[in-house]
């Protein structure tokens, strides 16, 4: 290394190569033009195994992801194909439901009309009763809504031959399904109504409370209204007064509120 005397002559002595000193390598450099040294081996091995490990853990990641998309996706084709598949065996049901309906005879005008509670012509009475059995066969074969709608038609088609008895049973049996929503709530109405008009009040009131409790809407209200009815025409006054009350207390604004007031001021004139 040249000292501080020697750089002062050079400076003296003008000199204008214009070239750098060069300077000495530092220990372990590289002269210019040699090529790159690799790390020693202990540093590359632990930067590989760094690489690794790191891909390993993404890879794993991506496998996770990958296993819980195709799982979900999974469950939802299946549930895509039990709902089809249901959906399919409602619209069967309904398809022979409305094979029988096209084979029923026509009502006869009084019955419609409601000034006959039956058909009186006996082949007429016998081809319904056949439709019936035919319905309850579809229904018992069936379930869901489906299995609810034939029920309800097998027990129609029993009051129109004139058997209320069977017909009774087989509303029983559409109330027992415990459908949900609309198809439920009328299975069960039609199922009060039969046990009143089977002298079973008791019975149908315990229906039309259950519904009036549960039933969402419009519905809970038809039914608590049909149970002041029910009490009122049934001779249990007190009862019939407490749930027109009730009614007018919970529904204010129903439009059906016309029959509770007018309850009330039935039993008020029966006082």
């Amino acid at each position: 290394m040249a000292n501080r005397k020697q750089r002062r002559a050079s400076a003296r002595g003008g000199d204008q190569s214009g070239e750098s000193p060069e300077l000495p390598l530092e220990e372990g450099g590289l002269n210019e033009g040699d090529p790159a040294q690799p790390f020693p081996d202990h540093e590359e091995e632990a930067l590989f195994k760094m690489q690794m490990k790191g891909q390993q853990l993404i890879l794993g990641h991506w496998k996770i992801g990958l296993s819980v998309i195709g799982t979900v996706l999974l469950g939802v084709l299946a549930f895509g194909l039990y709902e089809g598949s249901q959906e399919e065996a409602q619209q069967a049901i309904q398809a022979k439901i409305a094979g029988v309906d096209r084979k029923m005879p026509k009502e006869n005008p009084l019955v419609t009309a409601g000034f006959s509670a039956s058909e009186t012509d006996a082949n007429v009475v016998a081809q319904v009763e056949e439709g019936a059995r035919r319905f309850e066969a579809i229904a018992e074969s069936s379930e869901g809504s489906g299995a609810v709608t034939a029920w309800m038609r097998a027990a129609s088609a029993w009051e129109r031959a004139g058997n209320n008895d069977k017909a009774a049973n087989a509303y029983a049996s559409a109330h027992a399904l415990g459908a949900p929503g609309v198809v439920g709530w009328s299975a069960s109405s039609a199922h009060a109504a039969a046990l009143a008009v089977g002298g079973d009040l008791d019975g149908a009131a315990t229906t039309y409370r259950a519904l009036a409790d549960s039933a969402p809407g419009i519905l809970a209200e038809q039914a608590l209204i049909s149970l002041a009815e029910l009490y009122e025409d049934g001779g249990q006054l007190t009862a019939s007064r407490e749930a027109y009350v009730e009614f007018s207390t919970k529904h204010p604004e129903s439009v059906m509120l016309d029959r509770a007031t007018g309850g009330l001021a039935r039993l008020g004139a029966a006082q």
